[in-house]
């Protein structure tokens, strides 16, 4: 029973970490979208048929792509850790 509770107290604890970092991730990702509207605004005024418009748009998708990428795989790397921790739980549970 001890390593029961010791299992749900870590799971407890992984969950508080996860939603932790749920919570800046969505901080964070309100701060992109505002960077991404302030450039598209910016891109808005330089559109003059400049070639550096077009480079500023091409850099702001790229880094907007590299940070969901990154988002994207720290949530999947999250939740495998929740995985196995369940599964950990149900062992102890059957065992």
């Amino acid at each position: 029973m001890k390593a029961f509770q010791q299992n749900i107290n870590a799971l407890e604890n992984k969950i508080k970490i996860f939603i932790q970092k749920w919570k800046e991730i969505q901080a964070e990702n309100e701060l992109l979208i505002e960077r991404n509207r302030q450039l598209e605004e910016k891109i808005a005024g330089l559109k003059s048929g400049k070639q550096s418009s077009k480079n500023d748009e091409e850099a702001s998708q790229n880094s907007d792509n590299n940070d969901y990428a990154y988002v994207v795989s720290a949530l999947d790397g999250y939740i495998e850790k929740v995985d196995l921790c369940i599964n950990k739980l149900n062992k102890e549970l059957d065992g």
